[in-house]
C-alpha cells in the first residue's frame, strides 16, 4: 500500500509541516520555533488555557504522530499522537489552525493512563488502512466525506445503523487499544465487527449524542476528523439488546458520565475503512469549550 502522503499537494505538505514543527516544539517545551497569533485560543481536555499550561508544562520527550490529516480549505492540521508527561505515555488528539503561518487555535485531547482504554504504544503504529493513498478520480468530495462520518455518530445518538457506511473490514482503535475483531479482550463486544457491534442494539446505553463537530475534512487523504461528547444518564439499570437478550449496565456506565472524543474516520469507496479515536472520561454534562457545528448529529 502507498502512503497517503504521496503526491501531496504543496498546501497540505505545509500543513504538516508546520504541525510537525509543533508537536517537536511540544516535546521540547520550547515556543521559539513557533508563530502564535494575537487572541491565540488553547483548550485542553475541554477546559480554556493559557499558552503553557496543561501538558505543554508537562511534556517532556518525543510525540510520537503517524497518522496526520490536514485541510488546505481551513487552514486547519492535526494527528492522534503518543506524548511523552512526566515520563509517562499518553495519547494525544491534536487541532491546529493557522492564520498564515501563525497558530491561531489549538485544541487538544490528552488520555492519561487513568482511563479504561489506554494502550499508548500502539497509537504510532502504522494502520495501513488508514495510511493508503486513494486515486484523486475515486475521492469524494468534502460533502459526501462530512455526510459519511455524521452518518456514524447519527447511528449511535439513534441506536440505529440503517444509514451506517462501513466497510466489513473496519477496524477501530480507541486510546491504541483495537476494540473491534479483537478476540484477545475479555467482552464479546470487543470481538465483533463495527457493523455487528450497531447491531446488537448496544448504542442504547448512550443516552445523548451532542457538541459533535466535524473539524478538518482531509479531502486529498480522504479523512475525517470530528470531535463529539457522548453521554451516559445511567437512568436505566438495563439494556435489552436487538436478540432480546438482557443487559444490566455496570461499572463506569451505571453513573453519569460521558466522553469527549476526538475520532479520525478513513473513507475509501464511500464507506469507512478505518477509526482512530482518542476518549476521555467527563463528568455528565461537561461542556466541550466549543460551540457545535450546524449541521452535524446534535
Amino acid at each position: 500500500m502507498s502512503d497517503q502522503s504521496a503526491d501531496q499537494s504543496p498546501e497540505r505538505a505545509a500543513l504538516i509541516q508546520r504541525l510537525d514543527l509543533f508537536c517537536r516544539a511540544l516535546a521540547e517545551r520550547d515556543a521559539s520555533r513557533l508563530t502564535l497569533a494575537k487572541g491565540l485560543r488553547i483548550t485542553e481536555n475541554g477546559q480554556t488555557l493559557s499558552f503553557g499550561e496543561g501538558l505543554w508544562a508537562t511534556a517532556g520527550g518525543p510525540v510520537d504522530h503517524i497518522h496526520d490529516f490536514a485541510d488546505p480549505a481551513t487552514g486547519q492540521a492535526g494527528t492522534i499522537a503518543r506524548a511523552i508527561e512526566n515520563d509517562h505515555p499518553v495519547v494525544l488528539s491534536l487541532r491546529l489552525r493557522f492564520e498564515g503561518a501563525a497558530i491561531r487555535e489549538i485544541e487538544m485531547i490528552v488520555a492519561r493512563p487513568t482511563e479504561m482504554l489506554f494502550v499508548p504504544d500502539n497509537v504510532p503504529m502504522p494502520r495501513e488502512r488508514l495510511l493508503v493513498a486513494v486515486e484523486p478520480e475515486k475521492r469524494r468530495s468534502r460533502a459526501e466525506l462530512v455526510d459519511i462520518a455524521n452518518r456514524y455518530f447519527e447511528g449511535l445518538r439513534n441506536n440505529d445503523g440503517a444509514r451506517l457506511l462501513v466497510d466489513d473490514h473496519c477496524q477501530r482503535h480507541e486510546n491504541g487499544l483495537r476494540a473491534t475483531n479483537n478476540p484477545d479482550r475479555d467482552g464479546a463486544i470487543f470481538h465483533m465487527t463495527v457493523r455487528e457491534q450497531f447491531d446488537t442494539g448496544f448504542a442504547a446505553m448512550i443516552t445523548n449524542v451532542r457538541d459533535c463537530r466535524h473539524l478538518i475534512v482531509d479531502e486529498e487523504a480522504q479523512l475525517v476528523f470530528s470531535s463529539v461528547i457522548f453521554e451516559h444518564a445511567a437512568d436505566e439499570r438495563f439494556i435489552t439488546y436487538r436478540d432480546g437478550s438482557v443487559h444490566e449496565i455496570s461499572g463506569l456506565y451505571a453513573q453519569p458520565m460521558g466522553f469527549l472524543i476526538g475520532e479520525l474516520f478513513k473513507i475509501v469507496d464511500g464507506r469507512i475503512h478505518e477509526i482512530e479515536a482518542v476518549l476521555l472520561t467527563i463528568p455528565f454534562g461537561m461542556p466541550s469549550g466549543w460551540a457545535p457545528a450546524e449541521g452535524a448529529a446534535q
